[in-house]
This record gives structure tokens, sequence and C-alpha cells, in this order.
């Protein structure tokens, strides 16, 4: 017989906890599957937002592992099936993930893309605005457009803060690439 609402919410995150916890213990294998069963616990339930955050661990455990392609086809249904009621953040967290990636493929067509679509997603609330102005700021030094690049980088530093990330990473980076 099926568990009760409560039971099947509280296995649902167990499943996640347990995933990420092989994440950051390495063990990738048992943190994919983990997440996929999360994911699998969260829709039967019709929890968009529970799946949502197993589908991005998931993808990031496969990039981990170098499965990209496997990657964006796990960010896929929070991108490209906006008829489905996935969180905002969510969507946006996607994203951002998704041009980073693109940043690394040096993939810059595809990189102007994505943020362009992220951009048009970040209202006032948007959890990824930094790496946003940061991944920006390397699209704009890769067109040679410095003063663009220098303003993001600036904007990107500023949303930051000073807790050290791979957002302030990006931004510094693009600053001292300006300087050179």
């Amino acid at each position: 017989s099926p568990l009760p609402v409560s039971s099947a919410k509280t296995a649902a995150i167990r499943s996640h906890n347990l995933a990420s916890k092989a994440l950051a213990g390495g063990d990738l294998l048992a943190a994919d599957a983990g997440f996929r069963e999360a994911m699998r616990q969260a829709a039967a339930l019709d929890d968009w937002a529970g799946e949502a955050e197993s589908r991005l661990a998931w993808a990031v455990s496969l990039q981990r592992r170098g499965q990209s392609a496997e990657a964006e086809r796990a960010l896929a249904p929070l991108l490209d099936a906006p008829r489905l009621p996935y969180p905002l953040a969510s969507q946006q967290q996607a994203l951002a993930w998704r041009a980073q990636w693109q940043l690394g493929e040096r993939n810059w067509s595809a990189l102007q893309q994505s943020l362009l679509r992220l951009s048009s997603l970040c209202s006032d609330e948007c959890r990824p605005r930094a790496l946003l102005a940061s991944l920006q700021a390397q699209l704009a030094l890769h067109e040679q457009r410095l003063p663009d690049a220098a303003g993001l980088a600036e904007r990107a530093l500023a949303i930051a803060g000073t807790e050290a990330s791979e957002t302030r990473a990006y931004a510094l980076r693009v600053k001292a690439n300006i300087a050179l």
C-alpha cells in the first residue's frame, strides 16, 4: 500500500540527503542513484520543488563525473518544459549552471543565449544575479567590450559581497584581464 504523504515526503527528503552526503564524500555513482530515486519519489508526490532540487543536484553530480551531455539532459525539464510548474528559482539556477558550463566549454554563442534567457527570468528575486553579472562580464571580455566587461565585473563583485566564491573569482579574473 502507498505510504502516507508525510512518510513519502520524508522518504524523498531522506533519499536526497543520502545522495548529497554521497556526493560530498565523492561517491558519485551512489549520489547519481540517490538523486534519481529522490526525483522519482518527489514526482510521485507532485512535489515540483523537491524534484527540481534533486534534479539540480543530480546534474552537478553528472557534471563532476565529466558527463556534460547527461548533465544537460538532466537540466532539460527545468529549462525546456515551461508548462511544468517548477519553481522559478530552480529554473534560474539551472540556467545559471548551464551558462557556467558553456563558459567552461567556450561555447560563446550558446552562452550568449543562456545569459539572455537568464536575464529575462531574473526580476527582483534572482539568486544567481551575481553569477549572471559575472558571466556577462566574461562574455563581454571575450567580445572585447572592455568597458562593459569592467562595469559588469564591478556589478558582480558588489552583488556577491566579500565572501569567497566562484562568482567573485570570475569577476576578479575579468578585472585582471582588462588590467593586462
